[in-house]
């Protein structure tokens, strides 16, 4: 099953890959500014999904942990009437 670790990965690994491809189309021979997080072999990203669940306020933001599977996500907090709103924050997520 797909989880929330596994769309982490991918999109850091995507920006990291994106950074790379922007700094060898540079003309001007200098890289775009890199930052130490994106830099470092554990960057990741934080994902979160915009709640409709009964258990937390309509309308805030949840932080997911990595375990959760994307169906588990979808059960939770989709409204049938609204598309399903995951946000990502660039950076190592908060210690635990």
């Amino acid at each position: 099953m797909i989880n929330v670790d596994h769309l982490n990965k991918y999109l850091s690994l995507r920006i990291m890959l994106d950074g790379e491809e922007a700094t060898s189309m540079d003309t001007n021979d200098r890289p775009p500014p890199a930052t130490a997080a994106r830099d470092s072999p554990d960057f990741q990203c934080t994902i979160s999904v915009l709640t409709a669940a009964k258990d937390h306020a309509a309308g805030s933001y949840l932080l997911l942990d990595g375990d959760t599977t994307l169906i588990d996500v979808r059960t939770r907090h989709w409204a049938h009437k609204k598309p399903l709103q995951l946000d990502f924050q660039l950076g190592n997520p908060p210690p635990k």
